[in-house]
């Protein structure tokens, strides 16, 4: 449909209203489609995932020649209010393909964290492109300790609420070496399923990381 008959229909020029072009209207939603191609949309998501990437050390140069732009145009990307289609769909690529591996700039990891970027850990489970979802983010602390009896209750998937880091963190290395489906991992940390695949994945290769 072209924009004019949409505004017409959302400023009430039209009274009535096929139900074909209804159900069309009723199923866009906010996050960008392959139909969007060559046109602007909203930066959200993609703002959300440059500052995740940022968050855990990856540095601008390098992301942007990830993407095939230089490191002074993938930073405008953060800016921004519109972007491309194409470019919403490259950040996402690649967030989903580095958001479990740490990059390289520890200096550029707390510079992000003291700017209040959050990493892709807190966005586990929440929608990452909805304007309105802004999900509570409490990172673990010198002083956290696990908590033997809450993993217990959450392994056994007697835990509802919320899992904090050391649980969180205990429970996915259960879980990988016990070989648990990211479907199990998602219900017992009360997650969406294709949340749960993405911690596992995540874990599994700051585990390859860390033994590298």
């Amino acid at each position: 449909m072209d924009q004019k008959s949409v505004w017409k229909i959302r400023h009430r020029v039209h009274d009535k209203v096929s139900i074909e072009c209804a159900a069309r209207i009723m199923a866009v939603t906010h996050v960008p489609v392959p139909a969007q191609s060559g046109m602007k949309v909203p930066n959200i998501g993609t703002k959300r995932r440059i500052q995740a990437l940022l968050a855990i050390g990856w540095k601008l140069d390098d992301l942007g020649q990830l993407a095939g732009v230089s490191g002074r145009q993938f930073s405008q990307y953060n800016t921004r209010t519109w972007v491309q289609y194409e470019t919403w769909a490259k950040v996402r690529e690649l967030y989903e393909e580095l958001s479990g591996t740490p990059g390289s700039s520890r200096y550029g990891e707390t510079r992000a964290r003291n700017s209040g970027y959050l990493p892709p850990l807190a966005w586990e489970g929440h929608d990452i492109d909805h304007p309105q979802q802004s999900p509570i983010w409490m990172p673990a602390t010198p002083d956290d300790e696990l908590d033997e009896v809450l993993l217990d209750r959450i392994i056994h998937g007697k835990h509802s609420g919320k899992v904090h880091e050391p649980e969180r963190t205990a429970l996915l290395d259960y879980a990988i070496a016990n070989g648990w489906t990211g479907t199990r991992v998602a219900e017992a940390l009360n997650l969406k399923q294709d949340a749960g695949e993405q911690a596992l994945v995540r874990r599994k290769a700051k585990l390859r990381k860390n033994a590298a």
